[in-house]
This record gives structure tokens, C-alpha cells and sequence, in this order.
């Protein structure tokens, strides 16, 4: 009877074993089956963050008063950046095998074995884009900053045109507006 139990025990420490590994594979399974959509939205993630990435730094070029100010933070995003975007580059081209907009055809093998550096570097992948996605911030946030800025300023000329009947004049024909509405405009915005 023991050794009834003792097999019975036996059997369901296997099965148990057994349903474990199944899900283990299962959970692989569909991590694999799901890359083509994250490499998709990686690639996605990389190109938005690419374009508001050169226009920002466009802007700065521009503008030499903000680049005076932020020098040092555009020089560091701009080798964070530069970094990242190698980083990128490099997974995307090892995941190219299971990306669905891949237009070159790819053996069993390299498909499989980028499948399996797709499990591998899953989580790498997904750091990267939590820090694209902090550096978009950072990135929207100083714009937003250099905006409140910009709008001060007006400010200030609005301000100062109020008791000057002059510029007064000269500028509620350029704005096509009384100057007390564009003031109430601006501090509206800000």
C-alpha cells in the first residue's frame, strides 16, 4: 500500500513538474510570437523619438541664448542619445529575422536563434524604451520651459508698450489687436 502511495506521490510531483515546464514553454512560446509586435513598436518608439530628437536639437542650434543656457544638458542628452540609438540600431538589426516588416527572407536557423536573442535581450529592450520614453519627456518639458519663456517675454513688451502711447499704436496695428486683450491672452497660456 505504500508503495501505492509512494507511486501516486511520485506521479503527481511529476505532473505538477511537467504542467510547470509546459507553461514555462507556453510563456516562451508566445513571447515569441509577440516580438514582431514589440520589435514593431520598438521601431515605432525609435522613430518618433528620432524625429522630435533632431527638430529639438535644430531648435537649440537656433536659438543661441538657449544654447548658451543648456549646454551642458544638450551636450550630455546628445551623447546619451547617440549612445542609445547605436544600442537600438543593434538590436533592431539582430531582431530583423522576426520582424514582420523584415523584407529579407531569413532560414529556419537565423530565425530561431533571433528569436532566442529576442528572449535574451527582452528586457534590455524594454529598459531602452522606458529611457526613450523619460528623454521624450525631458525633451517636451524643456520645450514647455523655453515656451513660458518665450511668453514672459512678450509679456514684458506688452507691458512695457501699455504706457508708451507710441508703441502702443504700432503695436495693436501689428497685432490687430488692443494690447490689454493680448496681455490677458498670454497670461491665459501661461
Amino acid at each position: 500500500m505504500a508503495e501505492i502511495f509512494g507511486a501516486v506521490a511520485a506521479g503527481i510531483t511529476v505532473c505538477h513538474e511537467m504542467s510547470r515546464v509546459a507553461k514555462a514553454i507556453r510563456k516562451v512560446t508566445k513571447d515569441i510570437k509577440n516580438a514582431p509586435r514589440e520589435v514593431a513598436n520598438l521601431m515605432d518608439e525609435t522613430i518618433i523619438f528620432t524625429g522630435l530628437y533632431s527638430t529639438f536639437l535644430q531648435i537649440c542650434e537656433d536659438d543661441s541664448e538657449i544654447r548658451q543656457g543648456a549646454m551642458p544638458s544638450i551636450a550630455r542628452l546628445k551623447i546619451w542619445a547617440g549612445s542609445t540609438i547605436e544600442r537600438l540600431k543593434r538590436i533592431l538589426q539582430e531582431a530583423d529575422a522576426i520582424s514582420p516588416a523584415s523584407h529579407t527572407r531569413h532560414s529556419l536557423r537565423k530565425t530561431g536563434r533571433a528569436s532566442w536573442k529576442w528572449l535574451v535581450k527582452r528586457n534590455v529592450v524594454a529598459a531602452l524604451k522606458a529611457s526613450l520614453n523619460v528623454a521624450r519627456q525631458s525633451i517636451e518639458g524643456f520645450s514647455n520651459l523655453m515656451c513660458i519663456r518665450k511668453l514672459n517675454e512678450e509679456l514684458a513688451i506688452l507691458q512695457g508698450a501699455v504706457t508708451n502711447p507710441k508703441q502702443r499704436r504700432a503695436l495693436e496695428q501689428k497685432l490687430g489687436t488692443l494690447l490689454e486683450d493680448k496681455i490677458r491672452s498670454i497670461e491665459t497660456r501661461l
